[in-house]
């Protein structure tokens, strides 16, 4: 079972509405990635799980920085999302925003939609190799004792030569001639030189995953028997081999070796073009015979198995050469279910099926059976490939006698629903020729049927492997799918129709004439491709000649690629169509030329080519010398001074990671002035870029020894962190070098560096403490003694940005809370403010002395580490927050506002509101306006009648002598405007405007808008009764509630009688508020909406009807019983809605009449077809004539709704 663990960590921080627990049980219904099983969801992160989820509510604690970073060392895929905003000042939390890894939201429902969409698709999108490779130690005591007694000597020692001197080996012989053993023993000898040995197990032709590996960070040494591939050696050309093996050949060098193995003679061809690099190994000696033998004896045991044995090798023989066991084993179920079936009459259970499994070869282990191990996972994979070869000749004999389990292997495989699965019921295609006509036709039919292309390419290229493989069965299905299949089947087709024998067969003669006339480019682009790859003859003369023709792109890079191939050896036409391509100056056929010209060998690396390609960088797209420079590989060397300067020049950012990797890897055969050019890329983006910074360190062995010392200083010493970041992960993945000489290296900076780069060390030194060992304690000391109060303060701020809490860690702390810098004592003063727990009844007496430290900053440090701490008690934070209250540095006391945000729990307590009243009258202007900030966006504190009373007097300056009272208002009024939107949602099929200007500097008129689940919109319209500071702290008040309200209460009459309520029984008289809220159904238009006694919205059709919005009930504030009805209408394209309040109706003109709803009505009558922004000028303009100029009355609140 593949299991996929993943930790999803809550902030300790308490998330209101019972949100923690709805998150966790959403949490538990989470769907693995694709190639897991199961997922197992914790809540802790030992041991380290595969992902990690944090669930953040302000800034982060030291537990969860510690898990983070914890995680983030072992490379643990990390994300995170934040409950109302993200702590922007943290860099955990920077880092997971930079790569789109970090999501907010502001109720349960927002929580939950986060989970279902961006978490889910990023777990989904996790991936570890389909197959993983086994490696490592694991690998070699799989192998067990290798008797290298029993292979050709001679070409072991020379396989040895070959490998240290040029990094790859190909090694050639027939079945049984010991070429894995050999293989074998150069990994063993390998692993003994510090490489990583790696046994490359893949079913597909993907040269990228062998490359990747050898150009990776760590050096190893890969072995891929291509005999595992033995399926698709005759099926694709061998020019495509060919481009293969020498792609993955060019990656190599003396640290990242590549050893290849074949028993087929078409592969050791191509094995001859590496002259010495390629050791034919002799026929099988009489010590060898025995492999031999054991095939036959193979044959003969598979006969005379029962069918439910023969179905598991069956299974083996079509996943051929590995699988997920779990997938293997889902499917083996469901064919032993048919044969059980079929034999007796009986449906067997689940537990008769793992009865059955417990017992069989692929559980054991037993050949031809073996079970490999990677990332945790279990796979199975074939043994050994003689006994395999003979097995397949059982299975030709199976087919030939239409046997049972073939008929149950067939409706099983080629019949399900996963790709994967049916791919390996194609392989049947392989045996075509022994398959019953029943199986043909099931078979072709579901070939003609399959939409997935990575399906197609292979089974597709098996039905036409030869010429004496095709019949009219398979030559009517391409027809068929050439005449009615997608674009994507069609070019699949198209894709293996150019081998020489079906040009020449008469019967092929209208699939080519399709292929090539296709509407498509595509197809006809696939088909050239297919063309060229198998070779040109007299044959294809004039199809080649009309494809020359076709300027279209996709056919033209088919084309750049063979002419390329070719160059300087081109026909005139071939020239010409060149030509107009380098002047035309596409970039993609740019870069598609130059793969075509490093398409070809070593020795045709001439002059010619050298300059066509040097040309045609500067020609190059960003990113285009990148992917050059992994084309080139290891073979820098033989490309001329012109290319080797223009590729490390003028580079774009894509480009700078592979040309830098290259370079690296023919680190060796530069020249002076390249090595300077390649550090000074170096050093410029080491430590911006953690993957880049991993890359090089791969390479640090390689390097000279000044270099590598300097280039590792710059590491461990640069202001940014990316590439400690990468360093610390390479530490603990077990690079015992880069550990030996950072410890050296950290051991001379601390000694003779200067301040700044020792002030570079303790995060680093302190997070790889683990892996560092010993010499980490005297590093401490050293930075705890250190001159420099600099680097004293970067030692607290490692530890409080780590979370260490250990209590060597807080003997340091207390140390430096006494330090002589109040910049130390500060930054110590937070962190132990943090990591104060509830152990004890007291405050660490440290922290209680910094509370009271002369110096202001001090005690803010102290403060603000207190009240960001989530762990003590509200009974141990309160005495602290009440004594700062009244601190003489305002700073603190403006902390204490600010603090209290995040503590909304102490707002009840006893006397905290008169605290805050005090507040208003504070001797600093920046504590009164804070206080008065936070009163007005929090209704708890507005409930305060303490607060009701005294508030208004500070705004009139009744007791604020110095201060205008316009100041004051004006201050006030920007507090209000805050809690308003400053625009219209931008909603992709609505048009919304809005106009808001109260009469005196604060209004009482209130709008919102509510991004609601399942694509709904919250609409709130509202006039508090009266003008000035009164209305606009109860419009505060309104808002809290109403927010509060919608995200946690699905009946929109309940959502009103809650805000009424709170209205009503707020402490202090309650103010009448008339209200209008609604929800609109962005989808459908429909409108759901309760009016408590507001001005009636206005909904004009497009056809000119109108319908005032009057359903809901009594105006807020008069009874806490009152109740409310909803009612609904429907928007459709056109619609217009007015959302008002009476500043706008009741405007006067000269003689006292009001402007009214009529004129109203009349202006967006008039206006219905423009836009929300023009009918909204309209009102405007409409209002204002009829005022003439007249002293606005009352606050005027509009919104306008129009569906597009």
């Amino acid at each position: 079972m593949n299991s996929f663990t993943l930790s999803v960590i809550f902030e300790s921080r308490e998330l209101p509405g019972g949100i923690k627990n709805i998150l966790k049980t959403d949490a538990d219904l989470l769907i693995p990635p694709r190639w897991a099983d199961e997922i197992q969801v914790s809540r802790s992160d030992n041991p380290i799980p595969d992902a990690l989820l944090l669930v953040i509510n302000g800034p982060l604690s030291p537990e969860l920085r510690n898990i983070y970073y914890n995680c983030f060392r072992y490379a643990v895929p990390i994300a995170g999302i934040c409950f109302m905003n993200e702590p922007g000042d943290d860099n955990t939390i920077q880092d997971l925003l930079n790569n789109n890894l970090c999501w907010t939201f502001s109720s349960a429902n927002e929580g939950r939609e986060l989970l279902r969409n961006e978490v889910q698709s990023w777990l989904r999108s996790l991936n570890r190799e389909f197959y993983p490779y086994p490696q490592g130690t694991d690998l070699l005591q799989s192998y067990g004792d290798i008797d290298v007694l029993s292979v050709d000597l001679d070409s072991l020692e020379k396989a040895r030569e070959v490998i240290t001197r040029r990094g790859f080996v190909c090694l050639s012989g027939s079945l049984g001639a010991g070429k894995t053993t050999i293989a074998r023993k150069l990994l063993v000898e390998a692993f003994q030189d510090n490489l990583n040995p790696i046994e490359m197990i893949t079913r597909d032709l993907d040269f990228r995953e062998v490359v990747q590996l050898l150009t990776g960070s760590e050096d190893c040494a890969v072995f891929l028997d291509l005999d595992t591939l033995r399926r698709l050696v005759d099926i694709y050309p061998v020019r495509l081999w060919s481009s293969v093996i020498s792609l993955m050949t060019r990656a190599t060098e003396s640290r990242h070796r590549l050893i290849l193995a074949t028993s087929s003679p078409e592969i050791a061809k191509i094995f001859d073009s590496y002259t010495d690099a390629h050791v034919r190994l002799p026929e099988p000696s009489t010590d060898r015979k025995w492999r031999l033998d054991q095939g036959k004896e193979a044959l003969k045991w598979f006969r005379k198995l029962p069918a439910l044995e023969k179905a598991e090798l069956l299974l083996l023989a079509a996943f051929d050469p590995v699988v997920a066991e779990a997938v293997f084993k889902r499917v083996l179920f469901r064919l032993l279910d048919r044969l059980i079936v079929q034999e007796s009459k009986t449906f067997p259970s689940n537990e008769d099926l793992e009865e059955l499994y417990s017992t069989s070869l692929a559980a054991g282990g037993a050949d031809p059976f073996r079970r490999i191990y990677g990332s945790g996972e279990v796979y199975i994979t074939i043994s050994d490939s003689v006994r395999m070869w003979a097995i397949d000749r059982g299975i030709r004999e199976l087919l030939e006698k239409d046997a049972p389990v073939i008929r149950a292997f067939t409706d099983t495989l080629i019949g399900s629903e996963e790709a994967g699965v049916r791919r390996a019921g194609y392989f049947l295609a392989a045996f075509y020729r022994s398959l019953s006509d029943e199986v043909k036709a099931k078979l072709l039919l579901h070939i003609a049927s399959e939409r997935s292309g990575t399906v197609l390419t292979d089974v597709l290229n098996m039905l036409l492997s030869s010429a004496d493989h095709s019949d009219e069965s398979i030559i009517s299905m391409y027809r068929i799918m050439m005449s009615e299949g997608s674009t994507e089947v069609r070019m699949e087709v198209a894709g293996t129709l150019g081998r020489q024998w079906i040009l020449e067969l008469p019967v092929f003669k209208d699939l080519v004439n399709a292929a090539v006339t296709d509407p498509d480019p595509g197809v006809r682009g696939q088909f050239i491709k297919d063309l060229t790859m198998w070779g040109m003859s007299e044959k294809c003369g004039k199809i080649y000649r009309d494809f020359l023709e076709d300027d279209s792109f996709e056919v033209r890079q088919g084309l750049m690629l063979y002419i390329g191939s070719k160059f300087p050896a081109l026909e005139p036409r071939e020239f010409d169509v060149l030509n107009e391509v380098l002047e035309e100056g596409n970039p993609g056929l740019m870069t598609t030329l130059i793969m075509g010209l490093l398409d070809r060998k070593l020795e045709e690396f001439n002059q010619e080519f050298n300059d066509l390609l040097w040309v045609l960088m500067d020609r190059l797209p960003p990113g285009g010398k990148g992917r050059l420079a992994w084309r080139i590989g290891a073979r820098l060397r033989f490309f001329s001074d012109e290319v080797r300067k223009s590729i490390i020049t003028d580079l774009a950012e894509e480009d700078i990671l592979q040309v830098s990797r290259c370079m690296l890897m023919n680190y060796s055969s530069l020249d002076h002035e390249e090595k300077e050019n390649l550090w000074e890329l170096i050093h410029e983006r080491i430590a911006l870029s953690r993957a880049f910074a991993s890359m090089v360190l791969g390479y640090y062995t390689i390097m000279d020894t000044g270099i590598r010392r300097n280039f590792l200083i710059e590491v461990l010493t640069a202001d940014h962190y990316e590439g400690r970041e990468a360093l610390s992960q390479l530490i603990c993945l077990g690079r015992t070098d880069l550990r030996e000489a950072s410890l050296e290296l950290i051991e001379s900076i601390i000694r003779t560096g200067e301040f700044k780069e020792r002030a570079a060390l303790p995060f680093f030194v302190l997070w790889n403490e683990s892996d560092l060992g010993d010499p980490v304690s005297g590093f401490v000391n050293d930075f705890l003694l250190d001159s420099s109060s600099y680097v004293r303060k970067s030692l607290v701020n490692a530890i409080r940005s780590l979370g260490i809490r250990t209590d060597a860690v807080l003997a340091v702390l207390r140390q430096l809370a006494n330090d002589e810098k109040r910049a130390v004592r500060a930054a110590a003063a937070v962190t132990l403010g943090e990591f104060e727990s509830d152990k004890s009844e007291d405050l660490d007496p440290v922290l209680q002395e910094l509370l009271k430290d002369e110096d202001p900053y001090v005690r803010l440090g102290a403060l603000s580490g207190l009240l960001n701490n989530v762990s003590i008690s509200d009974v141990k934070l309160l005495p602290e927050i009440m004594n700062s209250f009244d601190d003489p540095a305002s700073d603190v006391r403006l902390e204490i506002i600010s603090g209290l945000r995040s503590h909304p729990e102490l707002y009840s307590i006893s006397d905290v509101d008169v605290k805050l009243a005090d507040m208003f009258t504070d001797p600093d202007r920046n504590v009164r306006m804070e206080v008065i900030r936070l009163v007005t966006e929090t209704p708890e504190l507005l409930a305060s009648e303490i607060i009701r009373n005294r508030m208004p007097d500070i705004l009139l300056n009744r007791f604020s002598a110095g201060h205008a009272i316009s100041e004051e208002l004006n201050m006030a009024r920007k507090i209000q405007l805050d809690l308003l939107p400053d625009s219209p949602p931008n909603l992709e099929s609505y048009d919304i405007e809005i106009f808001y200007r109260p009469a005196s500097e604060v209004g009482g008129d209130y709008y919102d808008f509510f991004h609601l689940p399942d694509h709904n919109l919250g609409l709130a319209v509202a006039d508090v009764a009266g003008k000035g500071i009164p209305a606009a702290l109860t419009m505060a008040g309104l808002k809290g509630n109403l927010v509060a309200y919608v995200q946690s209460i699905y009946s929109i009459n309940d959502i009103i009688q809650k805000v009424n309520e709170s209205s009503v029984l707020g402490e202090g008289d309650p103010i009448m508020t008339g209200l209008f809220y609604g929800v609109l159904d962005l989808d459908s238009g429909k409108l759901t909406y309760v009016n408590a006694g507001h001005n009636p919205p206005l909904l004009v059709k497009r056809e000119g009807e109108s319908q005032w919005l009057e359903k809901g009930g009594l105006i807020m504030g008069l009874s806490a019983q009152a109740e409310y009805e909803h009612g609904t209408v429907e928007l459709e394209s056109g619609d217009v809605l007015i959302l008002y309040t009476d500043g706008l109706t009741e405007a006067m003109d000269s003689a006292n009449f009001e402007f009214g709803t009529e004129r109203l009505c009349d202006v967006v009558l008039e206006n219905r077809d423009l836009s929300a922004h023009q009918i909204s000028g309209g009102i405007l303009d409409a209002v204002n004539s009829y005022s003439k100029g007249l002293p606005q009355g009352d606050d005027q609140t509009l919104v306008v709704l129009k569906y597009r």
